[in-house]
């Protein structure tokens, strides 16, 4: 969704249409949930939490005023109530989301176990980054947010938000350098 569709359907809501609730809802329900466990730890409270962000942004619709990012304001209000929860400790320690293997058009046991060999090497990579290129990674390619919406999120710059990931994109291109997943005969 694309941030005009967002903001569209904020005007909708703040204009009490529940449709337009549930369709942001549906639309980043998961992803928040992804990025409030990564705080919070236990998936009942990460799913507590985004509801009570949804509720808060109904309820008070018609005193905020969002005009840049509906999503950049959902993951920072999300990230403002898991830190509230976790008493203020920083208690952020990501993990990649498993992916299934992309779809071959022949497998064999041999690109079976390169890819895997792969994934392997992808997850050492990312689990030696540090904690904040881990978040703007994950922010930027698993939840899909722009360099501007993930340093609103994190209250950084977009210059850090710019070296974080150059940084991360470094050490995991210098680990996976070695695999090419070319069509094997």
């Amino acid at each position: 969704m694309d941030q005009d569709q967002e903001i569209s359907l904020y005007q909708k809501v703040k204009g009490d249409d529940r449709r337009a609730l549930t369709q942001l809802f549906t639309a980043y329900y998961s992803s928040l949930c992804n990025f409030a466990l990564s705080i919070v730890k236990k998936p009942e409270l990460a799913e507590e939490l985004v509801a009570d962000v949804f509720f808060v942004l109904w309820r008070d619709r018609n005193h905020l005023d969002i005009t840049y990012s509906v999503k950049a304001y959902l993951f920072r209000a999300v990230r403002n109530r898991a830190f509230r929860m976790v008493s203020g400790k920083n208690a952020i320690h990501e993990e990649i989301e498993n992916h299934p293997a992309p779809m071959a058009l022949n497998h064999t046991p041999e690109s079976d176990y390169l890819y895997k060999e792969l994934s392997t090497t992808y997850q050492k990579a990312y689990d030696t980054l540090p904690t904040r290129c881990k978040q703007v990674f994950k922010l930027s390619k698993i939840d899909g947010l722009k360099y501007q919406e993930i340093s609103y999120v994190l209250n950084i710059s977009v210059k850090t938000v710019e070296n974080q990931m150059f940084k991360a994109l470094k050490v995991i291109r210098q680990a996976i350098a070695n695999y090419r997943m070319e069509k094997l005969p």
